[in-house]
């Protein structure tokens, strides 16, 4: 037997006494890996277990491991905020001019936002239009067109998500701590169409190793796309800019893995049923690398 970072960089241990016999797919925070049955190491319920893959369930955690830096972002790019108000337009027959809307947005989220708006130095406002949420006209001419799949603006990718979850989500919070956040977008109509871009981006960020689960519910007038992470790097690089609406001191998600890496090495190093083979290039390499615990649902 040997321990390893399997070719889905999951932590396990090859066991040929196993049969090889079925597949297994599995999906953990956003990320989707398949392999032949075999054990693996996670930890669930604040302990560190073996268990065969096809034992792996529900709000268990998986042990996911990178080589590179972390890929915190300290500033954000300001143009991308702007541009998540660009998604949805109208003209207006009336004045011939173009207008941003935001759908579903209901009026007593008017001014919190606004107020979220002015804390950040964001000179863009929101305003009630006969039918719509309205970007303010004086302003509408300088929301920038963005593509936020394009894998060339990947860097700025962060900045659009941080807006897309003031505008259409909540960042989840407690004693000065963010646990997660979440992004509910309509999708309709013409707007459908948004639904292939946002897969690229997340698909995008998981090849970056940032993870993210995506979910579609359907309803009369579309769809609602709907995101959520709690993945530490992401929420890092928006906690300088969220400062200015909420003090924030740590990342959840991120206290509980440095604990769970800390315990996964004396794991490894005194738990009899670890091979010895591996043992220490595996022990290196969550020393030496990143580190992430995605869970399963």
């Amino acid at each position: 037997m040997k321990i390893l970072i399997d070719q889905s960089n999951i932590l396990t241990i090859e066991n040929p006494n196993i049969p090889k016999i079925k597949e297994y797919t599995n999906i953990a925070s956003g990320y989707k890996f398949s392999d032949y049955d075999k054990w693996i190491i996670v930890y669930h319920k604040k302990e560190i277990k073996i268990i065969n893959l096809k034992n792996l369930w529900d709000s268990m955690n998986v042990f996911y491991f990178t080589k590179r830096e972390t890929l915190v972002q300290e500033h954000l790019n300001q143009d991308w905020f702007t541009g998540a108000f660009g998604l949805f337009s109208g003209f207006d027959e009336n004045s011939w001019k173009k207008y941003f809307f935001i759908p579903r947005m209901k009026e007593s989220e008017l001014k919190p936002l606004n107020e979220n708006l002015d804390k950040l130095l964001i000179d863009i406002w929101l305003e009630k239009s006969d039918k719509w949420i309205v970007v303010n006209q004086e302003r509408a001419n300088n929301i920038p067109v963005v593509s936020f799949s394009n894998e060339t603006e990947r860097t700025n990718v962060f900045s659009f998500l941080f807006w897309l979850v003031l505008i259409y989500g909540k960042i989840d919070t407690k004693n000065w701590e963010i646990i997660w956040i979440k992004i509910h977008i309509p999708l309709f109509g013409q707007y459908i169409k948004y639904k292939d871009e946002l897969d690229e981006m997340i698909k995008n960020l998981q090849e970056d190793w940032i993870f993210l689960n995506n979910s579609i519910v359907q309803n009369g007038d579309g769809i609602i796309y709907q995101i959520n992470s709690s993945d530490y790097e992401l929420l890092w690089s928006f906690i300088n800019f969220y400062q200015s609406i909420e003090k924030i001191q740590k990342i959840l998600k991120q206290e509980f893995t440095e604990k769970a890496k800390l315990d996964l090495i004396n794991f490894i190093d005194t738990n009899e049923q670890v091979p010895e083979d591996g043992k220490d290039e595996v022990i290196k390499m969550i020393e030496d690398g990143v580190m992430k615990l995605l869970v399963v649902w």
